[in-house]
């Protein structure tokens, strides 16, 4: 009988581990809902997708959201005012990041209220519990008046706290890497975007692994405590695509040698009607490696699956760990 129930135990255990990666996305504030909206559309299976917002109608069509506030009128731009929300729902938040969580990602704006006054205490208490947790936030234009900027600089330092890991992306670099003729609509909706692509990441290299435990524990070492750090995604649009691969990784970290840092993750995502090589791989590892790997303590590689890629080859580099450098402030996408 003892027996019979261990073997139970074990299959109820196998069937949680297909139904849940362990994963939980934090959309908080109007970017960070905007964001998860997008990647409710990409059909993520096994991560679950939880809003937090003081606007109420921005909790909709969730399993379980975490509302800020009693009226539910928005924050008024009032990041203390929202941090004392986000403290009385502290036994929320905790039952949100319940015994099925390991890994939290928490995808916002920083200076706009809801951000800068709510990330940290979520991030405060996934800590508390040992979870992986990592933030990708943007930070202001510095047009945008100094009470929020110092609202969203305060908040990225209690991020870089709290967090493993935290890509913060300024809206005046992105700015310089559109084209001038972008409506502010189309703007916004790119900088969401990149906070999608930076927050699926994680998602993605799970998702497709055979082995989740191994993975995302892989994952969590190459992270943990790695502090600020950037997140650069390339593609290839040719044939051609390891020559165009390398183009492109040394055109985007040529002028970052003098950058040392000691976490990489990469993964590199190509079809199954085309998979990545082992030429393909070798060569795209020893490229970043001479470029900005030379004193990396950890190197994650993951191969992930898409087959909307067809031929192409997509890389998404998180590195973290800077050994020369007190923050990030650039990232790139092409």
């Amino acid at each position: 009988m003892e027996v019979d129930q261990t073997i139970g135990a074990r299959q109820d255990a196998v069937r949680t581990n297909l139904a849940t990666t362990g994963v939980k996305i934090i959309g908080i504030g109007g970017a960070g809902c905007s964001v998860l909206r997008k990647l409710a559309t990409l059909g993520l299976p096994g991560v679950e997708l939880i809003p937090c917002h003081t606007d109420f109608s921005m909790l909709e069509g969730y399993d379980r959201a975490l509302p800020l506030g009693a009226s539910g009128a928005g924050s008024g731009l009032n990041d203390q005012q929202v941090r004392q929300w986000a403290s009385t729902q502290k036994p929320a938040i905790r039952a949100l990041l319940d015994e099925s969580t390991r890994a939290v990602i928490l995808v916002t704006g920083l200076g706009g209220g809801t951000g800068s006054g709510a990330a940290p205490i979520i991030a405060e208490i996934a800590r508390q519990k040992d979870l992986l947790t990592v933030a990708c936030v943007t930070m202001p234009f510095s047009s945008e008046g100094y009470g929020t900027i110092q609202a969203a600089e305060m908040g990225l330092k209690d991020l870089l706290v709290y967090c493993d890991s935290v890509m913060a992306f300024s809206l005046d670099h992105l700015e310089k890497t559109f084209a001038d003729d972008l409506t502010i609509t189309e703007f916004y909706a790119a900088a969401d975007d990149l906070l999608l692509r930076a927050a699926r990441m994680i998602p993605d290299i799970v998702i497709t692994s055979e082995e989740i435990n191994t993975d995302l524990e892989d994952v969590r070492s190459v992270l943990s405590k790695s502090g600020p750090a950037f997140f650069t995604q390339l593609h290839t649009s040719s044939s051609a695509r390891l020559d165009e691969c390398l183009a492109l990784i040394n055109t985007t970290f040529e002028g970052h040698r003098a950058q040392p840092i000691r976490r990489i993750l990469l993964s590199i995502k190509s079809s199954n009607q085309k998979p990545v090589t082992m030429l393909e791989t070798r060569s795209i590892v020893q490229a970043l490696t001479q470029l900005i790997g030379k004193r990396a303590e950890l190197f994650k590689i993951a191969l992930v699956t898409d087959d909307s890629l067809e031929d192409r080859i997509q890389l998404n580099i998180l590195a973290g760990g800077f050994i020369e450098m007190e923050e990030v402030k650039w990232t790139q996408i092409n």
